[in-house]
């Protein structure tokens, strides 16, 4: 990984302005740029309320985005914006009132609602946009792209999410683990008064399954080759290999699926915290995604960025034709991928979105 460092040889820092002061700042991103402070300096935290932030020893004060004008915005690297989604496009307008052209962005899925997709083109006045979806990046999948890599269960065909993955962020995921950014059909269908399954295809002829709703207590995953599977549960079937953290003195190092294994860096074993024995991998999603989010924000420190902005409204209008009509097909009407398909959405969330 290529590290941005300064003549006299120390690492840069890219200064950044959060806009938003919710949970997933508290929670994620806080705690993930206190461990890498080599990298990332804290510029400010805006809200739309008056609040102090405390982190450890740390304090913030948060202020308006109002304050916030074209000199101050020169000085800033990376703006991250955690807000609700209805405020999304008045706070890029808000933004994009000034020159943001040398300003990065990394913004919260879904980027925008469906009805905002007539927006999307404020995107474009910043030097790059990513996406946070920390899905992609987490840590328990390292042992298993190995083992997929090496053809240890033949040749994947399917990967199934038992309530272990979300809407948008279940669609992100399948692609990271089946390799394959372009989902050619899918389908939502009710179980049952509180379950639902979502099929999906791939360009690659292979499979996802999401069974929602989510429930990381008692959520499982799998992943199906030709010659058997891993899991992160061991009553799978015949040839299942097993997955589980690898877990000392209440602490997760690592992942491992038999002899095999991977191991976190040392500021990732700390964003973990503390995991009691017997946990299973599913069970402990919401600290390997404070994992996946540092990966994410180290990726941009070195210059290769984030979940791609395309990627993620490909995500978010997939979701959305399965909520609303329960399918999708690939066409050039129906996928934000397409030019026509991306003028058509864009017209018509136009009086919408008003």
């Amino acid at each position: 990984m290529r590290i941005e460092t300064s003549k006299s040889g120390a690492m840069t820092k890219k200064k950044i302005l959060i806009i938003g002061s919710g949970k997933r700042v508290h929670a994620t991103l806080l705690p993930v740029l206190e461990t890498l402070r080599e990298r990332y300096s804290v510029h400010k935290i805006c809200s739309k309320d008056d609040l102090t932030i405390r982190l450890n020893s740390l304090e913030y004060r948060t202020e308006s985005i109002k304050n916030v004008g074209a000199d101050e915005l020169a000085a800033i690297d990376l703006v991250y914006l955690a807000v609700t989604k209805q405020s999304v496009p008045s706070v890029l307008k808000a933004l994009t009132r000034y020159d943001v052209s040398g300003i990065d962005l990394l913004i919260e899925t879904p980027v925008l609602l469906f009805k905002h997709i007539c927006h999307a083109s404020l995107l474009k006045r910043f030097k790059n946009v990513w996406v946070a979806e920390d899905c992609v990046a987490l840590p328990c999948f390292d042992v298993v792209k190995d083992l997929v890599g090496r053809a240890v269960i033949g040749d994947l065909k399917q990967v199934v999410f038992n309530q272990s993955a979300y809407k948008y962020h279940g669609l992100a995921s399948l692609k990271a683990l089946l390799n394959c950014n372009r989902i050619t059909s899918a389908f939502r269908k009710k179980i049952d008064a509180h379950s639902v399954r979502r099929n999906l295809r791939f360009a690659n002829r292979k499979n996802g399954q999401v069974f929602e709703p989510r429930d990381y207590g008692k959520g499982r995953f799998i992943l199906e080759g030709n010659k058997g599977s891993i899991s992160d549960y061991p009553d799978a079937g015949q040839g299942n290999r097993v997955l589980e953290p690898i877990i000392s003195n209440a602490t997760c190092t690592g992942f491992r699926v038999g002899d095999d294994s991977t191991h976190l860096e040392q500021d990732e074993v700390g964003l973990m915290g503390k995991i009691t024995g017997g946990s299973s991998v599913t069970s402990i999603m919401e600290p390997m995604k404070r994992v996946g989010f540092s990966r994410l924000m180290k990726s941009i420190h070195a210059g290769k960025g984030a979940y791609p902005l395309e990627e993620a409204l490909d995500d978010m209008v997939i979701d959305y034709y399965l909520d609303k009509i329960g399918f999708f097909f690939a066409n050039p009407l129906m996928s934000v991928k397409s030019g026509i398909g991306s003028r058509l959405l864009k017209t018509a969330t136009r009086m919408i979105a008003r």
